[in-house]
């Protein structure tokens, strides 16, 4: 069974692409060793993940938001 997915705003969000590609560097240098290897497969240093981001032109962005991660007692 499909299911469509459909935006709640009919109007594209607010940002550049220059503001989004910030976005992304943000996201991409916080990964780990590991999540960086996976992602990307190789454990890429800071500097080549800045050139990547510099040139990157997302067609989509999916943000999703989860609640704060809970301390244990």
């Amino acid at each position: 069974m499909a299911i469509a997915l459909t935006p709640p705003r009919k109007s594209p969000l607010p940002g550049t692409l220059s503001d989004w590609r910030k976005t992304v560097a943000a996201h991409y240098l916080r990964l780990g060793f590991g999540s960086r290897q996976r992602r990307f497969m190789a454990a890429l240093p800071d500097r080549p993940m800045r050139l990547i981001t510099d040139r990157v032109s997302p067609d989509v962005v999916l943000g999703i938001e989860a609640e704060p991660r809970r301390r244990r007692a």
